[in-house]
């Protein structure tokens, strides 16, 4: 990289690349950048978003950052995203070699999961251990409407593996079986709520996961 531009760049999700680039000789130009995916040009962006690494280098004027979500099949195809200034060969920051990126873990991603809904019996699981439970609760129109512990240990296929997790079962109130629909919100007591929440309770309302 140039002696008077300085950059960086880093993957901050498995398909977001973002960084900052900044000449320093002429500290109000807005550069633009090309993003490569295996050395062909899949974007170019101009850098002129807030950089908080920038700015806590104490920068006068931060927003010379760049980011940019990658299409997923090109994530999911590419080895090698690479950064530079747009029709030059000056590089900003080094090169990202995404099989060496840390997978991201499906267990992360949700504090748990609706697995069915079949009339006002709800079934699903959340994260947990053997020998603990965790408390969930259904909330309708801002009320709690009903509440269950999970406790029973068992396992669920996630990103293709077998991990251990908390079972529930949670009945409904009858009074939902009143012929009109209504959107239920499932989580735990702290209020993370679930995937697959909320739900639409009605009339023939069936649903698995």
């Amino acid at each position: 990289m140039s002696k008077t531009i300085r950059g960086a760049v880093a993957m901050i999700d498995a398909r977001t690349v973002a960084g900052y680039v900044h000449d320093t000789t002429k500290p109000r130009r807005k550069l633009v950048i090309e993003i490569s995916a295996d050395d062909v040009v899949v974007a170019a962006v101009r850098a002129a978003d807030y950089s908080p690494a920038l700015a806590a280098s104490g920068c006068d004027d931060p927003y010379h950052g760049f980011i940019h979500t990658l299409a997923a099949d090109l994530a999911a195809t590419s080895r090698v995203i690479s950064v530079r200034l747009a029709n030059l060969t000056t590089p900003v920051g080094k090169p990202i070699d995404l099989a060496s990126l840390p997978k991201p873990d499906p267990m992360a991603a949700s504090a748990g999961a609706v697995d069915r809904v079949d009339g006002l019996a709800v079934t699903g699981w959340v994260k947990g251990a053997p020998g603990t439970a965790t408390f969930l609760k259904a909330t309708a129109a801002g009320e709690e409407i009903a509440a269950t512990i999970a406790r029973t240990w068992t396992s669920r296929s996630i990103g293709g593996e077998e991990r251990p997790v908390l079972a529930f079962e949670l009945a409904l109130p009858a009074a939902l079986a009143d012929g009109e629909r209504h959107v239920v919100a499932i989580s735990t007591s702290t209020g993370v709520p679930l995937s697959g929440s909320p739900l639409t309770i009605g009339p023939l309302s069936r649903q698995t996961r």
